[in-house]
């Protein structure tokens, strides 16, 4: 059935009138039904679930039919209404409630009772069904799973609208906090079902497109086409290094040139012209950072930020010559974030967000004076914004719930219309936060301590006091320590052993007082574990520290059996919606297959990738990484981020990097964002890169006194070790300052191997 709406908002009042109490449930005998358009499969859903709430809550089985006309005793009529009846409500305009609000009125006719739940949009009606279960009924959705259900038991079930009508239109129109893949990575189908049912449940939505990387949208074929000067290379390929590199399309272009405005806008007026459901779409840069340095890109505006927004101020203007309203999704991101210098002013279509990487990622965002004034700054050019923050990125414990009130204030004082933060783990506290998130995103008006005073004791019962004072703990300790980034080195100081040992004990003095409801057990159990998974890694973190400190290759045996404890019981959670993802996890999983380093390394290759092919070494050298891996180590001292120089000395670290006889290093390079690594090395001056090929009988210097105040985007190593089985790398540093540094902190090494190329053998003579 398709939804048709009058396109005008006609002003009415009601008349005044006290309202209806209407009874959908009388001593656990459905007095209602629920009419549902039979082809409106989201809403047949939704409306299943619907039933599913009212059985559990009174034990009535209401039934679900598909015509107006058959109703008999109270209808819910979602989406739909029998012909003569008129409904106020369904003559708003998608403007009025837009995105996805809805309308909830009482109606009596013909000496019956209807629940219209009315929305020019599925995404409305269906929020009018959640809106109508959580708002009106009592139920809450705080975590995902049946678990995390709370559904009021009641043998009579009444509804009460005030006035006899709701209008109901949400405080963001973006509310698209999500759960990333690898905080997903170990979700069943049938999980990852349940968690976009969380979703639906909170009311999660959005106008209708996609926020991300865009530029790729830019077809390599057709760029070559645009070669001006007839050298072979697309004039709109960025410059990079003084050249044109046609290899960097996939992430930018010569933002500058004519034509980079008429292709993109042709493929927008293209998309639009197939898909007009959609409402936006996306042009954002991709995390490369990578944009043309040619002159006239550089005269083209005062820094990054502006060259991306003049570019898509041309884009989204030629654009809506064609598709009037339609937006385009831009990133102030990185690279951009910074606000143009000159007075710019954004087109009222483009659609960007924001993103706070490189910010602290434990204070509220408004207590980041750069941040602050860079928000600040673009709000006075951007018709709107959404917020884009990066949520638990270790998977230790998130319950920063104050925090999120503060940036979600200074977010809308500052004109955002939405939110789509990037939860990067899932543990103790996350699925609060984001349920939290969801509720000031639905409503701005509602506060944190009152939506928290409801969950504790709704979820925990008895245990709620013992629950609230390890949340609220945890809380304190993590923002008590003031600035974080996402360096692992500060998770101890984030949860420390004997804070999460006595959080442990709360938990079990909780479980105690609730041992007689196996659903309150099973949620205090759930945060249980996750505080188990955070003390066996803390314990492997340390052991690891201590054996790098030591430099005793005997006792990383000791720290590669914790990781492991660490990853199978964190391993054996799966399928459970504890845990999921996170930095711990990640940085755990590279360093097990590293814990028992031989001194050398041999380049089999990276992941799945054939042998001979790419091969990769990385080593974050937080607690010393996999410092035992190298071949020798003098002078530097293991610390918490890294490796350490006291005052006016050197140090240096060889490692041994070989192929088999049959294969020889055809490539090698230090990496950079470029190619999807943060920045590969990371040196105080004066410093020093050298290359050995006769086991460090004689060193070639491959750089010297690197700068790396700046991004240390790839150094090409392949001249050095080219057509060689085997080589020495040495990197070595001079403190020369009065006090000790932080010298050596992380680095990457990638290439290629091939087969070693036969020697030609020489035709043998005959005779003299």
């Amino acid at each position: 059935m398709s939804r048709s709406w009058v396109l005008l908002f006609v002003a009415f009042t009601l008349p005044s009138t006290s309202a209806w109490s209407v009874t959908l449930v009388e001593e656990g005998k459905a007095q209602c039904v629920i009419v549902v358009p039979l082809e409106e499969q989201t809403l047949l859903d939704a409306a299943e679930d619907l039933r599913y709430h009212l059985q559990k809550m009174s034990g009535a089985n209401v039934p679900i039919i598909h015509d107006p006309t058959k109703v008999k005793g109270v209808g819910i009529y979602i989406d739909t209404k029998p012909n003569n009846v008129h409904v106020p409500g369904r003559v708003f305009d998608r403007s009025v409630l837009w995105p996805d609000g809805y309308v909830i009125e009482v109606i009596q006719f013909d000496g019956k009772t209807g629940v219209f739940l009315s929305s020019p949009v599925a995404e409305g009606v269906r929020n009018a069904i959640y809106g109508l279960l959580e708002d009106h009924l009592g139920c809450r959705w705080f975590t995902m799973g049946s678990i995390g259900e709370h559904i009021p038991r009641r043998r009579t079930v009444t509804l009460d609208i005030p006035g006899n009508r709701v209008i109901a239109k949400p405080a963001f129109e973006k509310r698209g906090p999500w759960y990333n893949g690898n905080a997903n990575r170990y979700l069943t189908r049938e999980e990852i079902a349940e968690l976009n049912r969380w979703y639906r449940r909170n009311r999660r939505g959005e106008p209708r497109g996609t926020a991300g990387h865009g530029w790729h949208l830019y077809k390599p074929d057709e760029l070559k086409q645009i070669d001006e000067d007839g050298d072979g290379i697309s004039d709109l390929a960025p410059v990079v290094d003084g050249k044109r590199d046609p290899a960097q399309t996939g992430n930018g272009l010569c933002m500058s040139h004519p034509k980079a405005v008429d292709i993109a806008a042709r493929w927008f007026i293209d998309f639009f012209n197939a898909r007009p459901e959609f409402d936006h779409w996306s042009f954002s840069q991709g995390d490369s950072m990578q944009f043309c340095e040619c002159e006239r890109c550089q005269a083209f505006g005062s820094n990054h930020g502006a060259h991306m927004l003049i570019l898509s101020n041309r884009v989204i203007q030629r654009v809506n010559k064609v598709h009037p309203g339609k937006r385009i999704t831009i990133m102030p991101y990185q690279a951009t974030l910074e606000p143009p210098k000159e007075q710019l002013q954004a087109n009222p279509n483009l659609n960007p967000i924001i993103v706070s990487m490189g910010v602290d990622q434990i204070s509220p965002k408004p207590e980041s004076p750069q941040f602050r004034r860079q928000v600040e700054r673009w709000m006075t050019i951007l018709p709107r914004a959404w917020s884009y923050d990066y949520i638990s990125w270790t998977s230790g414990p998130w319950p920063l719930f104050q925090g999120l009130e503060q940036t979600r204030d200074f977010y809308r004082a500052a004109g955002y219309t939405g939110v789509m933060d990037e939860y990067l783990g899932r543990n103790l506290g996350t699925d609060i936060h984001l349920w939290l998130s969801l509720k000031l995103a639905w409503n701005g008006d509602l506060r944190v301590k009152d939506l928290l005073d409801e969950f504790y004791p709704t979820y925990y019962g008895a245990a709620a006091k013992d629950l609230r004072r390890v949340y609220e703990r945890i809380e304190n300790q993590m923002l008590s320590i003031g600035p974080v980034t996402t360096s692992m080195t500060n998770i101890p100081r984030l949860y420390p052993p004997e804070l999460v040992d006595e959080c442990l004990a709360d938990l079990a003095q909780a479980k105690r007082k609730v041992a007689g409801d196996p659903t309150l057990v099973a949620r205090v159990e759930r945060d249980e574990n996750c505080l188990k998974a955070t003390r066996l890694w803390l314990r492997f973190w340390t052991i690891l520290g201590e054996a790098n400190r030591k430099l005793d290759r005997q006792a990383r045996v000791k720290a590669a059996g914790a990781c492991r404890d660490y990853l199978d019981f964190f391993n054996s959670l799966n399928g459970t919606l504890t845990l999921g993802g996170g930095g711990m996890h990640v940085t755990a999983s590279r360093m097990a297959s590293g814990l028992e380093g031989s001194g050398t390394y041999f380049a089999k290759g990276s992941g799945d990738q054939p042998w001979p092919g790419p091969f990769r070494y990385y080593d974050f050298l937080d607690q010393g990484g996999k410092v035992t891996d190298a071949k020798s180590i003098t002078g530097f001292s293991v610390g918490p981020h890294g490796l350490y120089l006291k005052p006016r000395t050197a140090g240096e670290i060889v490692y041994d990097f070989r192929t088999t006889e049959d294969l020889v290093f055809a490539e090698a390079h230090f990496p950079g964002p470029r190619a999807g690594y943060q920045v590969a090395l990371a040196l105080a001056l004066p410093n020093k890169i050298e290359v050995s090929l006769d086991q460090g009988t004689t060193w070639s210097t491959a750089y010297e006194d690197l700068d790396t105040s700046v991004p240390f985007y790839q150094h090409d190593m392949t001249p050095h070790v080219r057509g060689h089985h085997q080589f020495l790398l040495k990197f070595s540093v001079e403190n020369t300052t009065e006090k000790e540094i932080l010298a050596f902190d992380k680095w990457v090494i990638a290439g290629k191997t091939s087969k070693k190329a036969e020697k030609q053998k020489r035709p043998r003579k005959d005779g003299p």
